[in-house]
């Protein structure tokens, strides 16, 4: 019955997703966009792959041995 009631209550609720084609997405103020990547200025330290937590940047060679980022 609980559940029931819940579902009941949602239905009267503004939702919690965002428009998004419609309405402008919410960025913190700390944001601090897209990771800039100039291969040319590389030197393939491959430091920034291990600083990155989340494992955003991620280096990977080919069968030919050519280094490349994925």
């Amino acid at each position: 019955m609980n559940t029931f009631l819940t579902a009941i209550e949602n239905l009267f609720k503004k939702p919690v997703t965002t428009r998004y084609p419609f309405e402008p997405t919410f960025k913190p103020d700390d944001y601090r966009g897209l990771i800039g990547f100039e291969e040319s200025l590389c030197i393939w330290c491959r430091r920034c792959e291990a600083a990155c937590p989340p494992g955003a940047i991620v280096f990977s060679q080919d069968m030919e041995g050519k280094q490349r980022t994925t």
